[in-house]
């Protein structure tokens, strides 16, 4: 009667009512002319074709009854839903023809140790040949522990907030599962079950002993609270061994899925495949369509979610209980009970109502509880262990205040930067007792270890730790151990402590016009200031007035308890008060740049031998002026930065070999002999006070004396 009521009503209209195609955002069932509603043209376009006065263009996604054709049965729907009695449902519909539609896929239920073992992929890719034309999301996995489920997802939007909706889903997939096919350990098609269904929060593997999903969606052929079973995915074809594709539908349309959307009118949904096969599967999802529509049932409180499914039916601001404790999940600090609470739950995307305390989310070995503990982000992979770059392991440094330094921070989450750096010095491998324990931050990769932290021969162990901006530390480097060298220290605060001075190449017969002088004295007052670094009011003092154009002032001083017949690599680092100014022109020479310092070190004392040809001359070889020789190496000159050329006033200055390591080796007594010294070219006074004196031996190994 109601079909020819409608019918009857409205069959003057559609000799007059102009169809249209258009193509909505949205579709709606009984919308066959894609105009973006389900309305009378709807019904005037079906009743056309049917009475053959025109053809009809029909969406046929759009028909009500599944049975492909468009007949009375939409017209009357179409007519429903003008007059109200009834409320076309939404839909949406996911071809893949140009790409995966933001679908996402991803696996669970299988050990992470053995990924590998289990051949996963999925992309997105043309259908098999031997089907029409088109392309899907193919999906493949290899089942080793009978429970492996392949899935994927994608999030509704647009919906009403908290609000019941009722869901279809029409998944059409290409299998090769023939049918009545048993293996060792289930049925490749029977024992392969396709699952649907929704969430409130993104479906997703947390890692445990095996990867686990976020939500329930039951075990093998069994439902679970976010997912009921469409069928499996055995086809119609019974040969075994020569498989072919087939398409296969699969729907819930006489059990809909019921859930009801979150604040924010979204709903995640999914479908995959959860196997009890013992072997491999492959598929393709080529079409999905997804059907949701609200349910209007009775509602006391008015919240969107009918009585029967609200656990408060007449409290408007609460209508889930997911632990059932009796507190609702909007007041309940704590929906699921698992430790974590809901408010760092949902900012860091994980499930609120799903118990996932035990989990590892990003598979970092910290469980999300532990995370929550620590206040770190449970999706954020540690940092990559830091490479130590210097020391080398088993490398002697050149100091007592090495510059340590790691390699280039590498995060495999690639989005957070790295906010500090820990460093951990020990004497011990175990770090009981820790020497030096530094965080640097702003991601600095370098740090100096302080004055008075290290001793001169002595084993260290050193590791290194990245934190980036999340909290989230990297595990320590590997364990490098490097050796301090051996360091012998001067100020002459107390004494000569040793050295004593000497000159060369200057002519016997005129000494006393060289006014030649070294003893320990007071520094001039230019020099004292407290903030210089190693301060010390004395020097050792050395001048002479060079009338040779070639005259050599040196200090010198054996060095004891060395290693006998041992090769040392020395360094020198010589601090000084020169009052020689800087591009200043003198007699022969300048008095700064002309003046040249020299280092050295020999087995027996350097000494100012007996005259040849009327002039002192050393026992050592060190070269003529701005050269070295064997026994001496050129560091430096005395020009102390000063431009002042005519009132010239004493400035400190420090030179070093670093760069260049002097070598020597002991005598069998584990002596040496160091000498440091000026070898002039400004032949007139020059006046120096050597005020502090650092020598580092780092050894290079022992030399067969035969």
């Amino acid at each position: 009667m109601k079909k020819q009521f409608c019918v009857s009503c409205f069959i003057f209209l559609f000799l007059f009512y102009p169809s249209s195609v258009v193509y909505p955002a949205e579709y709606f069932k009984g919308d066959i002319d894609s105009s973006g509603e389900t309305d009378l043209g709807d019904a005037i376009t079906v009743l056309k074709s049917l009475t053959g006065i025109e053809s009809g263009d029909f969406f046929m996604d759009a028909e009500i009854n599944k049975d492909r054709r468009i007949g009375m049965e939409e017209a009357v729907y179409a007519l429903q839903s003008v007059a109200g009695i009834r409320r076309s449902e939404p839909f949406e519909i996911y071809d893949f023809a140009d790409g995966m539609q933001g679908w996402e896929a991803g696996f669970s239920d299988y050990p992470p140790p053995l990924e590998e073992n289990y051949e996963l992929n999925s992309q997105w890719q043309s259908l098999p040949e031997n089907l029409p034309e088109g392309n899907g999301i193919f999906i493949t996995g290899m089942n080793q522990n009978q429970n492996l489920f392949m899935f994927i997802k994608q999030k509704l939007e647009g919906l009403e907030p908290h609000t019941l909706y009722r869901i279809f889903f029409e998944v059409d997939i290409a299998s090769n599962a023939a049918s009545g096919c048993a293996g060792e350990e289930g049925a490749m098609g029977e024992d392969v079950f396709v699952k649907a269904g929704a969430s409130l929060y993104e479906p997703m593997p947390y890692k445990s002993t095996v990867y686990v999903m976020n939500i329930e969606k039951g075990d093998q052929g069994t439902a679970g609270k976010n997912a009921i079973i469409l069928g499996h995915i055995a086809t119609g074809q019974t040969d075994c061994e020569n498989t072919v594709y087939e398409i296969k539908n699969l729907d819930n349309l006489d059990q809909p899925f019921e859930f009801v959307s979150n604040d924010q009118g979204e709903i995640w949904v999914f479908t995959g495949t959860d196997s009890a096969y013992m072997g491999a599967t492959a598929l393709y999802y080529s079409r999905i369509k997804i059907t949701y529509n609200k349910v209007t049932e009775n509602d006391t409180d008015g919240d969107g979610v009918p009585d029967n499914h609200d656990a408060f039916p007449d409290d408007a601001n609460e209508w889930r209980d997911t632990d059932e404790n009796g507190i609702g999940d909007n007041t309940d600090p704590d929906d699921d009970n698992d430790g974590m609470t809901d408010e760092w739950e949902n900012q860091y995307g994980l499930n609120p109502l799903y118990k996932d305390g035990v989990y590892d989310a990003d598979g970092d070995g910290v469980s999300n509880l532990d995370e929550f503990e620590r206040g770190t982000n449970p999706f954020n992979h540690p940092p990559s262990a830091p490479v130590l770059s210097f020391p080398g392991d088993e490398e002697t440094v050149m100091s007592l205040t090495p510059e340590l330094s790691v390699g280039q921070y590498e995060d495999p989450d690639d989005n957070y930067p790295l906010a500090s750096v820990h460093w951990q010095v020990s004497t011990d491998p175990e770090f009981t007792e820790l020497i030096v324990k530094e965080t640097s931050e702003d991601g600095l990769r370098s740090f100096t270890i302080p004055e008075s932290g290290l001793t001169s021969e002595t084993v260290y162990y050193w590791r290194v730790r990245f934190t980036d901006d999340q909290k989230e530390s990297s595990d320590w480097s590997p364990i490098h151990l490097f050796k301090t060298p051996r360091v012998f220290r001067f100020d002459f605060a107390q004494g000569y402590e040793g050295w004593s001075g000497g000159f060369a190449d200057y002519v016997s017969t005129d000494e006393d016009l060289y006014k030649l002088l070294w003893h320990r004295r007071l520094i001039p007052e230019s020099l004292l200031n407290p903030d210089q670094e190693n301060m010390s009011e004395y020097g050792l003092y050395v001048t002479g007035d060079n009338r040779s154009d070639d005259l050599f002032m040196f200090i010198k001083k054996r060095l004891e308890g060395l290693e006998p017949d041992t090769k040392y690599g020395i360094i020198f680092i010589v601090k000084f008060g020169t009052n020689s100014p800087s591009g200043c022109i003198g007699v022969g020479g300048s008095p700064g740049e002309d003046v040249s310092m020299k280092v050295g070190a020999v087995i027996r004392e350097p000494k100012s031998c007996s005259p040849e040809n009327g002039k002192f001359q050393m026992n050592m070889d060190i070269g003529q002026q701005m050269v070295g020789g064997k026994d001496a190496i050129v560091i430096g000159n005395i020009s102390n930065g000063l431009e002042e050329c005519i009132n010239w006033e004493y400035r400190f200055k420090k030179l070093d070999n670093i760069a260049n390591q002097f070598e020597a080796t002991t005598d069998h007594n584990g002596f040496l002999w160091v000498m440091i010294g000026t070898d002039s070219g400004f032949e007139a006074t020059t006046s120096l006070y050597y005020t502090n004196i650092e020598i580092r031996l780092i050894e290079k190994g022992n030399i067969q004396v035969k």
